[in-house]
């Protein structure tokens, strides 16, 4: 009987790594992207956020990003303590220097497996 509670609490373990390693990611994020063309002012920041969980192994990668300025944060869920993995948000902060319109590509991937995304995203952004 002593044992039963270390092998239930393993097998548990075991089973949420495996389903971790062996899903592409679980649910593939959703957030407020969409395809029109958004508009900002020079040196005014402009902030999309993407849901992201990384302890999946994926995360938001930067594709391209031409006379862009991004920063990349990283917010995690308010959950359960006891719960992991529950996921977040992914922020990215952009500004241009100079006005015109710029194109900003994002990539939900695996940075360490090749060929990994499954989700892309493109940005037209305006700076006036």
């Amino acid at each position: 009987m002593k044992w039963m509670l270390p092998a239930v609490a393993l097998a548990c373990v075991v089973a949420v790594s495996l389903v971790v390693i062996l899903s592409p990611a679980g649910d593939v994020p959703s957030g407020e992207a969409d395809m029109e063309k958004k508009t900002s002012y020079v040196n005014d920041a402009y902030v999309i956020e993407l849901d992201s969980n990384p302890t999946t192994g994926y995360d938001w990668a930067i594709i391209s990003a031409e006379g862009l300025n991004v920063q990349k944060d990283y917010k995690a869920k308010q959950t359960d303590p006891m719960i992991c993995g529950a996921g977040g948000i992914a922020i990215f902060t952009v500004t241009a220097d100079s006005p015109g319109t710029y194109k900003l590509v994002l990539s939900y991937e695996r940075s360490f497996q090749k060929d990994s995304s499954i989700r892309t995203e493109t940005f037209d952004i305006e700076f006036k």
